[in-house]
């Protein structure tokens, strides 16, 4: 495991959250982004859970202070994190409220007694988020979240509310199996759209279009074995979106504006 400060999120580059027209699939102009890796002192052969004890542990001591708003991503690592965070709580070392990116994080804080608030009722003012990095990209200092293969569906995060609270954060940390980093990002990149089955395949069509060879467009299903259309039963996410997963073939390439 590896933690990473400020690496910025590669659902920024794609313009709005929601897909509705070509203009809205844009490069974002590149920041001048730090990275800081916070490496957990483990070895290889102690299991996943002292692992995910030690990253939630180095995460409270390093990243975290009294009195902060901070935005909770999802992941099992979010999830140790939250444990830690509690037991803090509970015995007065800390203080402060988080912000959840999904349901099963909201869930998660609440079992655990961790106060929940909203970016409204904080006035936009958050100091941390900790996010899991589906897949991190050490050359550009940009991440993939929500691709949906790291469980069922119901953990997946609201990507509108993870951008949401990314852009609003003072400091941003992600976690990240260090097995899950690389030179360059390969998979596929989730793009959100509205949830309409007279529009759907128009926009899929446009995204093809753009990454005509270099990608093939599948909009995601509750069905594993669905083709690329997504059969009959799509994702709708908990903001009411579908999800059309854009598969690159070679790696996604990333181009930023001078």
């Amino acid at each position: 495991m590896v933690i990473l400060t400020q690496a910025c999120p590669i659902q920024r580059p794609f313009g709005s959250h929601l897909y509705k027209r070509r203009r809205d699939f844009q490069l974002l102009d590149k920041r001048s982004w730090s990275l800081k890796p916070l490496i957990p002192r483990v070895s290889e052969d102690q299991d996943t859970d002292y692992q995910l004890r030690a990253v939630a542990k180095l995460l409270a001591d390093e990243m975290t202070a009294n009195g902060q708003v901070i935005g909770i991503g999802t992941g099992v690592a979010v999830n140790e994190y939250l444990r830690e965070i509690s037991e803090r709580l509970g015995d007065g070392r800390l203080s402060g409220v988080s912000i959840p990116s999904s349901d099963v994080s909201a869930s998660e804080a609440a079992f655990l007694g961790v106060p929940l608030t909203t970016i409204e009722d904080v006035n936009g003012n958050v100091d941390l988020m900790v996010d899991v990095a589906d897949e991190l990209d050490l050359e550009n200092l940009a991440y993939i979240v929500g691709r949906g293969d790291n469980g069922p569906q119901a953990n997946q995060p609201s990507l509108p509310r993870v951008r949401q609270l990314l852009e609003k954060a003072r400091v941003r940390v992600v976690v990240v199996d260090i097995a899950k980093t690389g030179r360059r990002l390969g998979g596929s990149v989730p793009v959100l759209i509205e949830a309409n089955e007279d529009i759907w395949e128009d926009i899929a069509e446009e995204l093809d279009d753009i990454f005509i060879g270099d990608a093939e467009i599948r909009r995601r299903s509750v069905n594993p074995d669905a083709g690329p259309r997504g059969g009959n039963s799509p994702v709708i996410t908990t903001d009411g979106n579908m999800v059309l997963d854009v598969q690159f073939l070679e790696g996604v390439k990333i181009v930023w504006k001078r």
